[in-house]
This record gives C-alpha cells, structure tokens and sequence, in this order.
C-alpha cells in the first residue's frame, strides 16, 4: 500500500474492454488509485463455498440462504477492499492500475433502457472515468456504498454527476 492511501470502496460490474469485448471487474477506489482487478470464476467459486460454509453453521432456511446468494458480490467485493491494493493489482495480470491524478473526469449516470416500442426495459448505473487517452466505462452490478460519493471523495471537483456521452 502506497503511503497515506487508504480505500474509500469498491465498485463491481462490467467494464468494456472493446467493441465487442468486456469483462467482470471490481475497482477499488484509494485516495491515490483506482485499481481495477478482474473478477474470476475461481473468486466466485470460492465466495459460493464461504456462504454454503456459514449456511451450515448458521441453518438460516430456505429464504435465509437465498438472503445469502443474493449478497454474495457485494461480500467478495467488501473482502477485495479490505486486502492490501498492492496484491489485488498483481493478483492477475489483467488487473490494472489507473493514478488517481490521471483522471481528468469522473461520472456516474443512471441509464434508463426502453426496447423498440418504448417499453421500460430496464436502468443501469455506469461509472465513466476519462483519463488524457482513455476512457474507462463499468456497468455497476455492486458497491460497497454509494459510487457516487466514492467517486467525489476519490476526484473531488474532477467528478461531476449527470449525463456524460
């Protein structure tokens, strides 16, 4: 860990990698870094073990143990932030690290999608990162808490709320 950083949260979902191509990753946001570390089969795997583990000890009943599915990402995400940020980025070498100082632009925009009649089809939360040549687009599918908030802590006035494309 980088000196005086700490972890303000972790973000999970899809980030585009390419036209036609994305991936599962969490980014964990420090005061000095966004650290982008994919999430394996093998992590969830593993998530899904823990719970089935903790399942038995505590007997929580049929809704008890969906309660626990259901909250599965949002744990391997807690568990990700609490870990040293410089062994989750060489964790995998997909993994990769963006400098805080880097990023010229932050946003966070709720997207609502309608099908070709105009029927609701469903919102999404995208978090935008822009630095100097790249840019950065992850599809949210969990935090550890409000995106947001991480993300104003983490930019300050580099972040702005709203619409962004």
């Amino acid at each position: 860990m980088l000196e005086g950083e700490r972890v303000l949260g972790v973000l999970g979902g899809r980030i585009k990698l390419g036209f036609f191509k994305a991936a599962s990753m969490a980014m964990i946001v420090t005061n000095r870094r966004f650290i982008f570390a994919e999430i394996t089969n093998d992590m969830l795997a593993a998530e899904a073990e823990k719970i089935k583990k903790r399942s038995a000890e505590e007997k929580p009943g049929f809704f008890g143990r969906m309660a626990m599915a259901m909250n599965a990402n949002k744990e391997l995400l807690a568990d990700l932030g609490k870990g040293d940020p410089d062994e989750v980025s060489a964790g995998n070498p997909k993994n990769f690290v963006v400098p805080n100082e880097g990023v010229v632009l932050g946003k966070v925009n709720n997207e609502t999608k309608y099908d070709c009649d105009g029927d609701f089809k469903g919102s999404n939360t995208v978090i935008l990162l822009k630095t100097a040549d790249k840019k950065y687009e992850l599809t949210l599918e969990g935090a550890t808490s409000q995106p947001g908030e991480i993300l104003e802590q983490a930019l300050g006035s580099r972040f702005k709320k709203g619409l962004f494309r």
